[in-house]
């Protein structure tokens, strides 16, 4: 009867160990489908924004101004459009850099998004917007590593 209940606590602990394992495995497909649908969303957001600009030739001009010149050569409306662009455009790049600080999107893609960031911290427009709003909407951790690309890039923020 001894030998019966050794076998039997065998098969449980192997069970209980197969269980485990399979719990690690869907933990993993999990983050995966997380990462997948986490870029998923900032490309979206992107090609939101991207359409946003094509479709309208006031808002392309606004944003080849500002780029250009920076906020002061815009009137106040144009400022405010453009203003409202670069909080969306910068909210989805928090959003990305959050996720890989949490560990949902694999620290490859942000880096591989970063010299993206740093042609768009060359605008002057870019600039000044960062100045006067940064502290407002994005999170200190965020802003620490925008200004770290932006001291790589030798851009002054």
């Amino acid at each position: 009867m001894e030998k019966l209940n050794d076998w039997m606590t065998l098969v449980a602990n192997i069970g209980v160990l197969l269980g485990i394992a399979f719990l690690v495995v869907e933990l993993n497909e999990n983050t995966q489908s997380q990462n997948g649908a986490t870029i998923q969303a900032f490309v979206a957001s992107t090609a939101e924004n991207n359409t946003a600009l094509a479709v309208s030739g006031d808002l392309m001009a606004i944003a080849e101004l500002g780029d250009r010149e920076g906020l002061g050569a815009l009137d106040p409306v144009e400022k405010r459009r453009y203003t409202h662009l670069a909080t969306q455009v910068f909210a989805g790049w928090e959003a990305l850099y959050l996720q890989t600080l949490i560990g949902t999107i694999d620290e490859s893609f942000w880096a591989s998004k970063r010299a993206g960031l740093a042609t768009t911290l060359s605008s002057p427009g870019i600039q000044d917007f960062w100045e006067s709003d940064a502290e407002l909407w994005y999170d200190a951790r965020f802003r620490a590593e925008i200004e770290a690309i932006a001291m790589e890039a030798s851009i002054d923020l």
